[in-house]
Order: C-alpha cells, then structure tokens, then sequence
C-alpha cells in the first residue's frame, strides 16, 4: 500500500519486497538479503538495523524502530505503520499515543495470573470446586491451582462476561492459555462456547490427557478434528483457538512451552450460523466421580479481538 507524504512525493513497496520513497527521483529501501547490483546488498546488523552497504565500505542505515540515532533522535512506528524519525520526547510521547489506539482498536484482555483479583477474566467455582494461589516459577510468574470436589464435573473455570452474548466472532478471534494437567481425571476446555460443558461454539477439550477440537453451531452434533494429541502430566503447554479473518475457519495449536515447538495442530469450519454471540472461557472438571482431584494449573489466558474495531 503506498503512503502520500505530500504532493510529489510517496512510499510504496515493491515486488521484490523492498521499499521505494518516489519523488523526481527514487531512494530504495531494500528487503533484507536483498543483492542490489553486483557489488551491493541489504541486510540487518546486531541492533536490528537494515543496513545497505556497498563493495567500498559505504553504507546507508536505516534504524529498526526503537534505535537511538544520535544523542536526541530515535526511529518509530506511527499509527499507520510508517517507519519515522524524531526526537526522545516525541519518539515517547508517539510510541504511548501509538499504544492507546491499537489498545481501542482492538479488544485485548489478558491475565498472568499474578495478581488476587483477575479483573478481565472472572473465575467461578463448579459443584464445589476451588481455587489456589501458586507460588510461580520461572518463566510462570502467576499461578491458579485448580480441585474438583468429590461430584463429577465439579471444579473451576475462568471467562470472559458473566453469561452468553459477551463477545462477538468477527474474524480473527483468539483465545490463548497456558496450562499444566495434573491428573488423569481431568478435563479441560479452553475456547469460545456458552458452557462448561460445551455443546456450542470452538474449542479444545482435554479429557484424560488427550486434547481434540472440537466445533457446534448450536444445531447438531459437535464436529471434531481428524488427530488427537496425547498430553503428559505436569508439562507446561500453550493452547490457541484463532478463527480466521472471514471466520470460516478455526485452527487449533498446541505449543511445548519449554521447546516453543508447535506439537499439535488442526482446523475445522465453525460454521457458526447465528451462533456466533460466545464467551472466552478456560475450564477444568474432573471427569470421574470420587475426587477431591488436582486437576491443573494456570499461568495465562488471554482474548484478542481480531478485526479493527470502529470506535
């Protein structure tokens, strides 16, 4: 998308990925990797730099965002994206205005866990179930430890709303979770859905350990993923549940937090219909009567609202 600086002159990309600023005449910045000419290529430095440098030792730098520039200069992204210039005080004053616009653009409500009110996302006991603040750990500052009581499906669960309607899929929707699963009498749901025991929306359900996706508009039976992944107890993962831009689409993930590696993934079509009003929600219920049971731990949850929201 090309951006008019004023009446002759703009930025626009290329199809070899680099930039041009297009005046009477033309300055390029390259993709990095790029070769320009036989003795010139593009490439970025320690500090994040592109830099465009020459045969003879010759170079043009043209700072990541955030890189000092000078005493009094830095380089940062404007609300439109562009790559700017300015002093430290405008470069702060820029980068918090920045922030405040993504921020009412797009819904954003996220929780570590750290503190003992989780004001975006509430937690509510089920059939006696209860809630334990965790010592963290590394990399896990904050930690919910959820028990069931001695009634199947008792236990606890945290969402975004106090009841159906709260949010609405628009495409590119995400919730995300960092759990451990504790015991083998456990199960989870993370997703988007109207119950603890979903029977509408996109979600992923672990059930003795073994994670599958699952989808229901609210009229049929649930579809669920072709693959299953067999979950290890005690293991610190990172689930998403992302719809696509149009919301055709849902794609469930299972990432290894020690590794960062993706270990499971799948999709299926929601086919919302006019089932598309859910709640961000994370559960955890035994599945099997006779607890008290450990059932998990929580280190994360977090909703992203996927579109630009025009407010």
């Amino acid at each position: 998308m090309a951006v008019r600086l004023n009446n002759d002159r703009m930025v626009r990309p290329r199809t070899d990925g680099s930039t041009e600023l297009v005046s009477d005449g033309r300055f390029i910045i390259p993709q990095v990797g790029l070769q320009i000419g036989a003795d010139c290529r593009a490439y970025r430095d320690a500090n994040g730099n592109v830099v465009l440098e020459a045969a003879t030792g010759k170079r043009i730098l043209v700072p990541a965002e955030g890189v000092q520039v000078g005493a009094d200069c830095r380089a940062y992204r404007d609300a439109n994206g562009d790559l700017t210039f300015g002093d430290s005080q405008n470069y702060q004053d820029r980068k918090l205005q920045d922030l405040l616009v993504r921020r009412s653009k797009r819904a954003y409500l996220a929780t570590d866990f750290a503190s003992p009110a989780e004001i975006s996302w509430a937690g509510v006991a089920l059939a006696g179930g209860n809630v334990t603040i965790v010592a963290g750990t590394a990399n896990h500052p904050g930690q919910r430890r959820i028990f069931s009581a001695v009634a199947a499906n008792s236990g606890y669960y945290y969402m975004i709303g106090s009841g159906a309607g709260s949010t609405v899929i628009q495409g590119g929707d995400k919730v995300v979770s960092i759990f451990q699963v504790t015991d083998t009498n456990s199960l989870l749901h993370i997703g988007f859905t109207y119950a603890m025991l979903p029977t509408t929306g996109t979600w992923i359900e672990i059930n003795s350990l073994t994670a599958k996706g699952y989808t229901n508009n609210g009229t049929g039976s649930s579809n669920a993923t072709g693959t299953t992944y067999l979950s290890t107890i005690n293991t610190w993962y990172r689930s998403e549940i992302e719809t696509s831009a149009s919301g055709a689409i849902a794609y469930f993930r299972i990432y290894d937090c020690a590794t960062q590696a993706l270990i499971w993934s799948e999709s299926l079509n929601p086919n919302y219909g006019d089932e598309k009003s859910l709640f961000p929600m994370v559960s955890a219920q035994s599945n099997a009567a006779g607890g008290p049971y450990m059932l998990g731990n929580l280190d994360f949850a977090e909703y992203e609202c996927g579109v630009d929201l025009i407010r």
